[in-house]
């Protein structure tokens, strides 16, 4: 099993990670990819990638961030904000 726990499929167009109560997801948009993440208390910022706090009541947790990558000098970025998050975790 890799750092960032299970990786599951789920029925519609996304991919998830999965550790203890942490969950990003991933959703693919026609040319970028929204990234969804659940930190709950832990606080996360970037000075490249745009965050956005999600109030959407349906998703279990404290607090969720959803990003967007829009090109490839983002993704490296994307990895770091993700893998904060999941060390946090531990």
């Amino acid at each position: 099993m890799s750092n960032f726990g299970e990786h599951k499929t789920t029925d519609k167009p996304d991919y998830r990670l999965v550790k203890k109560y942490i969950f990003c997801e991933f959703v693919p948009l026609r040319q970028r990819l929204q990234i969804n993440l659940r930190v709950d208390n832990h606080h996360l910022s970037s000075n490249l990638i745009p965050l956005n706090e999600m109030t959407d009541k349906t998703k279990p947790g404290k607090k969720w961030y959803t990003f967007r990558i829009n090109g490839k000098d983002e993704i490296e970025e994307a990895s770091n904000l993700i893998d904060k998050v999941f060390k946090f975790s531990d």
